[in-house]
């Protein structure tokens, strides 16, 4: 189980894990063989890929705080049962991605690199934002996620809502570069700026962001 970034900065924790194991290799690694993890996956989703990242992601919360439980709020939102840990999750094509913090809301996104956010960038680029290579339009993406799901707002306009309030640095056009920026949010039930670090890999862009309880009150 190759974890391949842990981040400890006392506020917080994320790990991300590169997944190389089968299902049978990821269900030993869980309490009781997996048995009802593995029958959660199968009630939540048809598809095998679905089913492999809800075990992946559990997997590695089990590296992380033994004996915790995920469950989702109404939203969507997942929460600890009986734990005062704050998670945010993620998942794409090879990796997965948690981080916990005991002292605030977090968010985590790990998205695939890929050309393929080329083609929505007009869905999610605001006319106050500058993102014009593959490298800049995928981060911008993945902070976004990353903070609407520390929001827990419905209805959230990723173009309207979301904005970075300072332009993405020229220098992000390839993999290996790490550094931070501001999200503001713009929703008539939630306005306040987060800040989003980031990091590019060879094939993921991973992006966290951390608030604390005194900063949200």
């Amino acid at each position: 189980m190759p974890v391949i970034r842990d981040i400890n900065e006392g506020n917080f924790r994320c790990c991300v894990w590169q997944t190389v194991e089968t299902m049978e290799q990821l269900l030993s690694l869980l309490p009781d063989g997996g048995c009802r993890c593995h029958e959660e996956a199968q009630q939540r989703f048809t598809s095998p890929k679905r089913r492999y990242e809800f075990v992946a992601v559990r997997v590695l919360l089990q590296q992380m705080l033994p004996g915790a439980v995920i469950a989702y709020h109404e939203s969507g939102k997942p929460y600890l049962q009986s734990s005062p840990w704050r998670i945010s999750i993620s998942h794409t094509d090879g990796f997965v991605a948690v981080i916990l913090s005991l002292h605030g809301e977090v968010g985590v996104d790990i998205e695939q690199y890929g050309e393929r956010v080329c083609r929505v960038a007009s869905r999610f680029i605001s006319s106050e934002e500058s993102a014009s290579g593959v490298w800049e339009q995928l981060l911008l993406w993945s902070a976004k996620e990353t903070v609407y799901k520390m929001m827990n707002c419905r209805e959230v306009d990723f173009r309207e809502h979301l904005v970075s309030s300072c332009r993405q640095p020229d220098s992000i056009r390839e993999a290996g570069c790490r550094g931070s920026l501001q999200m503001q949010t713009r929703h008539p039930e939630h306005c306040r700026t987060y800040h989003v670090f980031f990091e590019t890999a060879e094939r993921f862009v991973l992006t966290y962001s951390f608030s604390s309880d005194s900063a949200q009150g």
